[in-house]
C-alpha cells in the first residue's frame, strides 16, 4: 500500500490529512517530540500541538513525558481497530437518512398545502435572486451543499463570475453579521473547482470549508428555517435543465440541517487539504 492510500484510508476514518501524515509517518518511532514530528511529516510547527492533542482525544497517541514534552503513537492493533468499528457504526447510521428525509416528506404532504410551503422555481436568474436575498436575509447560520452541475446566474455569465458574484456579497455581509457559514464541496477527480474562490471565502468571509468524494444533493440551507434546493436535469449532452425548489418548513429545514451535519464530519478541512496538496 502506497504513503498517499494508506493517508486516504485514514481519513477515510475520520481523520484529517495532517492527523493521518502525524500518526502514520511517526508510527513505531518511538517517543518524539512536537518538533521532531514537524521535521518527519512536514506539518507546520505552528499546527502540531492542536494535531497531537486530537489524536490524543483519540486514543491514537499518549504523552510520555511533560517535560520535555514527548509522545508515542498507540498500538493501532487496538486503538485504531476501535476507531474503525465507530466509523463502521457511524455509516451504517447513514442508512436512516433517507428515509427520515422520506418520512418528513409525506408529513408535509399529508398535513400542509404544498403549496404554501414550497415555491418550484424554473427561471435561473430567479433562482440566483432568491439565493442572494435568502443569503443576505440569514442572521444565525448559512450552510450549502456545492456539487456541480455549475449554473450561471442567468444573465449570461459564467459559472466562475456567478461564483465571485455571490462570494462578494458574502464578504460584504460577513462585515455587517457575524453569522456561521459553512460549505460542503464536492471534490471532482480529486480536486474542488474554484479552489482559488474557496480560500478567499474562507480568509476573508470566515467560511468554514470541507471537502468530501460525493454528496447527494445541491442545496443551502438558511437559519435552520428555508431550504433551496437545486434539482439538475440533462438537457442534451452539453447543457441542463434547473428546476429550484424554495422549501420553507423548519422541521424540514432541520432534518437537512442533521443530513448536512453528518456528511461534514466525512469532509476534509479545506485548509488541510490545501498543506497536503502543496
Amino acid at each position: 500500500m502506497t504513503y498517499d492510500e494508506t493517508i486516504g484510508h485514514l481519513t477515510a476514518l475520520g481523520l484529517s490529512n495532517n492527523e493521518s501524515k502525524i500518526y502514520i509517518t511517526m508510527l513505531g518511532r518511538g517517543s518524539f517530540t512536537a518538533t521532531e514530528a514537524s521535521t518527519a511529516s512536514g506539518v507546520p510547527r505552528q499546527m502540531i500541538y492542536r494535531i497531537l492533542t486530537r489524536l490524543l482525544e483519540r486514543g491514537l497517541c499518549i504523552e510520555t513525558s511533560s517535560n520535555p514534552r514527548m509522545f508515542l503513537i498507540s498500538d493501532p492493533r487496538s486503538n485504531l481497530y476501535n476507531l474503525v468499528e465507530k466509523e463502521k457504526r457511524r455509516v451504517k447510521s447513514f442508512d436512516a437518512f433517507l428515509p427520515k428525509i422520506f418520512e418528513q416528506y409525506q408529513m408535509m404532504q399529508e398535513n400542509h398545502n404544498p403549496l404554501e410551503i414550497v415555491s418550484i422555481i424554473k427561471d435561473r436568474r430567479l433562482a440566483y435572486t432568491t439565493h442572494l436575498k435568502l443569503q443576505a436575509e440569514a442572521e444565525r447560520e448559512l450552510l450549502y451543499f456545492i456539487r456541480g452541475p455549475y449554473q450561471d446566474s442567468g444573465k449570461g455569465a459564467p459559472p466562475r463570475k456567478y461564483a465571485e458574484e455571490t462570494l462578494e456579497n458574502q464578504i460584504k455581509e460577513a462585515s455587517q453579521n457575524k453569522r456561521v457559514v459553512k460549505a460542503l464541496y464536492q471534490l471532482e477527480k480529486g480536486n474542488p473547482v474554484l479552489a482559488d474562490l474557496i480560500e478567499r471565502s474562507v480568509m476573508e468571509s470566515g467560511e468554514q470549508a470541507r471537502l468530501i468524494d460525493y454528496i447527494p444533493i445541491k442545496a443551502a440551507i438558511y437559519d435552520g428555517r428555508k431550504v433551496l434546493l437545486f434539482l439538475p436535469s440533462q438537457d442534451n449532452e452539453t447543457s441542463f435543465i434547473l428546476t429550484t425548489l424554495l422549501i420553507e418548513h423548519e422541521e424540514f429545514a432541520e432534518t437537512m440541517r442533521t443530513t448536512f451535519d453528518s456528511y461534514w464530519q466525512l469532509g476534509i478541512d479545506f485548509n488541510d487539504w490545501m498543506q497536503l496538496s502543496k
